[in-house]
């Protein structure tokens, strides 16, 4: 993380005052005389802004909020704003609302009030990178686990087309067979869900639109979520137009949009009960 303090004021002096506050405390800082400038030196990296109130007029106010806003996710980036003696200006108020994790510091500001409020900032900051970096080994950890859960199950729906040739006329081998495919096509769904959420967090999902038909994809998802209804002894009704619907969308996350539906109602139906689509 990057630790510096950006220090953005129109007069000179002010900013080389506050170096010198940062400079005795052995933090590091740096100087925008002008949003711009700010707006340059934050693309570099930072752990805090330090703003003063007469900076932001103009149009200024309207740029640092699209820099704020336009922020990872995972990110809000502290701003520590010196405000006028006494006054409770527009300014201070838009601030407040448009530029998020504001902390306002009436001048005149003593040192260790100015260092107090920057330390715990970019302690704050620190703790955003820290959670960032843990969501990030959580998502490599969702992916190379849902990888390796699937390469087992090709072997076992193998193993069960094998079995079905072995034993055509077996009835006992029949129905375990039907547990086993049951349960598998379960855990491929589960397994499909865990890399659709690793796939998501780290802004891989990819729409693969073509042309496909409502019946299709109706047919996938009743296949795929028939397990979680057969379970409870669910009726399953399904009313579709008569006319083919042609759509235009990604076939697989369709499906399993709707299987997801139908296991959800399947959960929450009691038993032998209706399940409508």
């Amino acid at each position: 993380m990057d630790s510096r303090v950006v220090i953005c004021a129109p007069s000179g002096e002010d900013a080389l005052l506050a170096m010198r506050v940062f400079d005795a405390a052995s933090m590091s800082s740096a100087v925008a005389l002008h949003v711009e400038e700010l707006i340059e030196q934050l693309r570099h990296g930072a752990g805090c802004v330090l703003l003063v109130e007469e900076v932001l007029t103009g149009n200024a106010m309207k740029i640092v909020g699209d820099y704020i806003a336009a922020q990872p996710s995972w990110s809000d980036i502290p701003v520590l704003l010196l405000t006028r003696s006494g006054a409770d200006s527009d300014v201070v108020q838009r601030a407040v609302a448009e530029l998020g994790n504001v902390t306002l510091l009436e001048r005149p500001v003593c040192s260790a009030a100015l260092l107090s409020a920057t330390r715990s900032a970019l302690c704050a900051r620190q703790r955003q990178y820290q959670v960032q970096g843990a969501d990030q080994r959580k998502d490599e950890f969702l992916a190379t686990l849902a990888h390796e859960l699937r390469n087992p199950l090709a072997p076992i729906q193998t193993s069960m087309g094998i079995l079905k040739h072995l034993h055509p006329d077996s009835a006992p081998v029949t129905q375990l067979r039907k547990v086993v495919n049951r349960q598998v096509r379960h855990l491929t769904r589960l397994v499909d869900d865990l890399l659709d959420v690793a796939r998501i967090t780290r802004g891989k999902v990819v729409l693969k639109k073509t042309g496909i038909t409502l019946a299709s994809v109706l047919i996938h998802a009743v296949e795929i979520s028939s397990t979680a209804m057969e379970v409870k002894h669910h009726t399953l009704a399904i009313d579709t137009p008569q006319e083919g619907w042609l759509l235009d969308a990604d076939h697989a996350r369709l499906v399993q949009t709707i299987a997801n539906l139908l296991v959800n109602a399947a959960k929450f139906t009691p038993p032998q009960g209706l399940i409508a689509l």
